[in-house]
């Protein structure tokens, strides 16, 4: 008989790339570049792992993220902080970091 508490998940692997577009127009969506393979992949304001309740990012900044893929088969970026794991710093309500 086999004991379901004995399965291990597997441990998402953390990648780094850089943010090459972000619009806060339409959802607040962007794209990431993963630095190795150069795959872009999708990435929305409720991904972005932040301090300041705003959650953004600015283009050519460095973030580290879980891959991931979407219902429609499309690469997607998962869990986004900064580079080492910590938070991004986002920005307040009026736009400030």
């Amino acid at each position: 008989m086999f004991c379901g508490s004995l399965l291990k998940r597997a441990v998402p692997t953390r990648v780094l790339g850089q943010v090459k577009y972000w619009s806060t127009k339409k959802g607040a969506e962007g794209i990431i570049v993963h630095d190795e393979t150069l795959r872009e992949y999708v990435v929305y304001a409720r991904d972005l792992i932040c301090l300041m309740p705003r959650r953004t990012v600015r283009v050519g900044q460095v973030v580290e993220f879980e891959e991931g893929i979407d219902r429609e088969g499309q690469a997607r970026a998962l869990r986004v902080t900064a580079a080492g794991g910590v938070p991004l710093p986002g920005e307040d309500y009026h736009g400030r970091p």
